[in-house]
């Protein structure tokens, strides 16, 4: 990623990246598409500029964005000269990419290189991203959002290098190159031969060709497009069946998501609770518009994305993608950003509201802000050190967000800097104030449990009523005793629990619960997988208060 100093930078230190096209086309034309014929979306249309008005455009069906071939690509970077390029192949290609954003004045782009290609030492791909940022008079945004993903520690989180772009010798503005979501090697690294895979959550309809990856689960208003594996990669790419076993996953986990006893009904051994909590803090303290479903009033999901690196593995929130409309963006003043910083920090959403619901989840929520909140602070400098990274090239080159109401000037550029520390300094107070996230007890749905030697291997899962039936099963004097708040039985997720096997069917556990230790006997199915004997695990567990 770009590393931005804190002095004013000079031009040569944003790289220029030129693209030349066969007999100079443009790649700004888009083609009508038939789509799916079930549009749960819509796009948005129209031009919004500085001083101007807005246009948009509702109900939209899809289009193709077709590629162009590029005849000759170079990158300059004077502060870096290892990374300068230059390529003059005629395998590669460029085309208009987005949705709402291919419609506007200053477009984003996609790059389709003929064979795998570093970019500024990152690992080497064919497809690469230009972000316009159309929407975001900062160019800050997204990669604020990166950076905090980063931070945070969220796997496969796209990096974020700011260029100045040319195309045919015309200068388009500062574009943020990045990568692709997509399943490779540097990128979204997930074993599609092992079960992984990677869907994007999305309103918008797809265009024909991927309508047999596109699938609506049903619950939770969802509408799942599935970008790994590729149909293409099997015998027969006309059968979608050869992809149910991704759909089988995540019904799976929305079928526990709904079902009664959640959320100890085995949920948690298909989500990985961690991944999402990162994710949904960073999504909702940057009040994305489309994460937060603004645009469908509460409906359909844009540009989420899940994965599942291999079929053992839980399911994961991520990669992060497309908040230039974050920071207050409102739907009755769109795309205006900075309109209220007092929006929810929970979800609005169904399906992560329903992760609102699991006591586990909430703690998790809490202890990533409380471990983190001094990143979320450390953006204010990050910012300042976009904007003294971005300003001599706003002022040299003048045509920046080249919109219906001209070129952003650099006093425009400051103001809206300025704009988004403020906004970010009170979102940073009202987060942290927030009752619903103040008052979350990190330690009232969580409590340690101390297995004595002679314990059996839990199962994986026992809901309440199973758990009732096995009791009965026993004499009468191995009977738990079942004593609030151990009541009733308690789900242990068996990933984060490794126990000893014992021929016994029963366990003595000792439950630390603030500074008093309780003893109580528990019954388990025996497993003899693991011959673990003589050592104490200590494990977390759930129990319904």
């Amino acid at each position: 990623m770009i590393i931005i100093g804190s002095r004013a930078a000079a031009l040569a230190d944003i790289p220029e990246m030129r693209i030349t096209t066969k007999n100079n086309a443009s790649p700004q034309s888009y083609q009508p598409d038939p789509g799916c014929g079930n549009n749960r979306g819509g796009g948005w249309g129209g031009g919004w500029g500085w001083g101007g008005g807005m246009g948009m455009g509702m109900g939209m069906g899809p289009y193709k964005l077709p590629y162009v071939a590029v005849t000759g690509f170079e990158i300059k970077d004077a502060s870096n000269p290892q990374y300068n390029l230059t390529r003059n192949l005629k395998n590669d290609f460029i085309k208009v990419r987005g949705n709402s954003t291919s419609q506007t004045a200053k477009k984003p782009y996609r790059i389709q290189f003929g064979e795998k290609t570093s970019l500024f030492g990152r690992e080497a791909a064919k497809s690469w991203v230009l972000l316009a940022n159309f929407y975001d008079g900062t160019f800050a945004l997204n990669a604020i959002a990166f950076e905090l993903g980063r931070r945070l520690g969220l796997e496969f989180t796209p990096t974020y290098q700011f260029v100045n772009l040319y195309i045919n010798n015309k200068y388009m503005g500062i574009y943020q190159l990045t990568e692709q979501i997509q399943s490779n090697k540097g990128r979204v690294a997930i074993n599609e031969k092992d079960g992984g895979w990677l869907v994007e959550f999305d309103y918008h309809e797809p265009t024909s060709d991927n309508c047999l990856k596109r699938f609506v689960p049903g619950r939770y208003d969802l509408t799942a497009n599935i970008k790994a594996p590729d149909l293409d990669d099997f015998k027969n790419p006309k059968d979608s069946t050869q992809l149910n076993f991704v759909k089988n996953d995540i019904m799976a986990l929305i079928n526990k998501m709904a079902a009664g006893g959640f959320p100890e009904n085995g949920y948690h051994d298909l989500i990985d609770l961690e991944s999402f909590a990162k994710y949904m803090l960073i999504q909702l303290f940057m009040d994305n518009f489309d994460f937060n479903s603004k645009a469908q009033s509460g409906a359909l999901l844009g540009s989420n994305f899940m994965y599942k690196i291999d079929k053992t593995s839980k399911i994961k929130a991520g990669p992060l993608w497309d908040l230039d409309l974050s920071a207050g963006v409102t739907m009755s003043n769109f795309p205006k950003h900075y309109q209220t910083y007092k929006e929810p920090i929970t979800p609005t959403h169904a399906f992560y509201k329903r992760l609102w619901q699991d006591p586990a989840f909430k703690a998790e929520y809490k202890k990533t802000w409380d471990k983190y909140k001094s990143d979320f602070q450390d953006m204010i400098e990050f910012i300042d050190n976009i904007s003294a990274a971005l300003s001599d090239s706003i002022q040299a080159k003048g045509a920046n967000i080249t919109m219906d109401a001209g070129a952003l000037t650099l006093r425009q550029f400051t103001n809206e800097i300025s704009k988004l520390k403020t906004w970010w300094t009170n979102r940073l107070k009202w987060v942290d104030q927030n009752s619903k996230l103040k008052d979350i007890d990190t330690t009232r749905n969580i409590i340690k449990v101390q297995i004595t030697p002679a314990a059996p291997l839990l199962r994986e899962a026992v809901n309440a009523s199973e758990f009732s039936a096995r009791r009965r099963e026993l004499p009468s004097r191995d009977r738990i005793r079942q004593t609030r708040p151990l009541t009733p039985f308690h789900y242990l997720d068996p990933v984060r629990l490794t126990a000893e096997y014992c021929a016994q069917n029963r366990a003595l556990l000792t439950v630390s619960k603030g500074s008093a230790p309780v003893q109580r006997w528990f019954w388990y199915k025996n497993y003899p997988n693991i011959h673990t004997r003589h050592q104490s695990y200590r494990f977390s567990f759930l129990f319904q208060s």
